[in-house]
């Protein structure tokens, strides 16, 4: 069977097992589908990108696709079915620019193997007050730039994040692990760094990707610890 034949088998078994999904679960999908922008819906319901992350299985695609749209929906509200350009005018607003603008989250070189690193700094997010929705949307916007590329589909891209401390307020894992397992993308390996030692809890909780390494200390003070070997 050819490639494309292929590929073109699986997005209509994606389509297949979106149908039989319960309502609640493929809502957003289904409003998206009726009322996003062709452009929007197109670049965002790439169903071979879902296809690559998920390994090929249709099922697994068609769930992590309509839990991207309800993602989407419940991060930008209105805006949900805004492009996702830095315009201030469609779904990222100024304030978004604002904090794009500081680096706290910003795309680093690919690593040895090519593929996307990502520095989120939530040390600069929390001075912020009153800013973590749209702290979110940012993390948002920049986690579709990783997932854009197909190294992040298949082999994973790479997450560096410095935590404040001692409380680690700007960590919001739900969020974090919700997009990790939304957006059409996985980690091979997310490394955090803290000047305060990390408590094993917080550890614990931090496993959407397929290693997590942890950097305490004077070496938490800068992403400078990654090498580009994972």
């Amino acid at each position: 069977i050819k490639r494309d034949e292929m590929y073109q088998y699986l997005r209509n078994q994606v389509i297949k097992a979106i149908d039989q999904l319960p309502l609640d679960e493929k809502a957003s999908y289904i409003e998206a589908l009726e009322n996003a922008p062709a452009q929007v819906w197109e670049e965002e319901s790439n169903l071979d990108a879902f296809l690559r992350v998920e390994d090929f299985h249709a099922f697994s695609a068609a769930k992590r696709l309509c839990s991207y749209w309800r993602l989407r929906s419940e991060s930008f509200g209105p805006k949900r079915f805004d492009s996702l350009y830095q315009t201030g005018e469609d779904a990222l607003g100024i304030r978004e620019l604002h904090l794009l603008q500081t680096q706290s989250i910003m795309l680093l070189p690919k690593d040895a193997q090519g593929c996307p690193v990502l520095s989120i700094d939530g040390t600069c997010l929390e001075r912020r007050h009153n800013w973590a929705e749209n702290r979110d949307r940012c993390i948002f916007y920049m986690f579709s730039l990783l997932a854009e590329d197909e190294m992040s589909q298949t082999e994973g891209a790479v997450l560096l994040y410095k935590m404040d401390s001692p409380a680690f307020h700007s960590v919001d894992i739900s969020f974090l692990e919700r997009l990790a397992t939304s957006m059409p993308l996985r980690f091979k390996a997310v490394h955090l760094l803290s000047r305060e030692p990390i408590s094993r809890d917080m550890k614990s909780r931090i496993n959407f990707g397929d290693e997590t390494y942890v950097h305490e200390g004077s070496c938490g003070d800068s992403a400078s610890i990654y090498t580009g070997k994972n």
